[in-house]
């Protein structure tokens, strides 16, 4: 999927290094989603300055949010809506592999 052109504008503000790093999230949430059939279409735009990935069909998926920020400057994140149980249940698998943020973020 050809990267959306505001999307790019962003990741080529952050430094080389999470430019990577984001730029591999963004890859394994567009193979993640090729792979589920109720998946047909992504959405790649900018919610809140983040680049954000929504599904075109209603009720499948989540909204995921991928960004750097410059109040940590040494990490990378990926955000979900946070009333799902995407970050419990990634709790529950994961426990002690990432920093959580509540229930709305991973930090990397």
């Amino acid at each position: 999927m050809k990267m959306n052109e505001e999307v790019k504008v962003v990741f080529e503000s952050y430094p080389n290094i999470f430019k990577e790093k984001l730029k591999y999230l963004r890859q394994l949430i567009l193979e993640v989603a090729a792979d589920i059939p109720e998946i047909d279409e992504i959405e790649e735009t900018l919610k809140w300055g983040e680049a954000s990935y929504l599904y075109s069909k209603k009720k499948v998926g989540s909204t995921v949010r991928i960004s750097w920020n410059k109040s940590l400057p040494d990490k990378y994140g990926m955000y979900f809506n946070c009333s799902t149980t995407l970050i419990p249940s990634f709790k529950s698998i994961f426990p002690d592999v990432f920093l959580y943020q509540g229930n709305r973020g991973i930090t990397f």
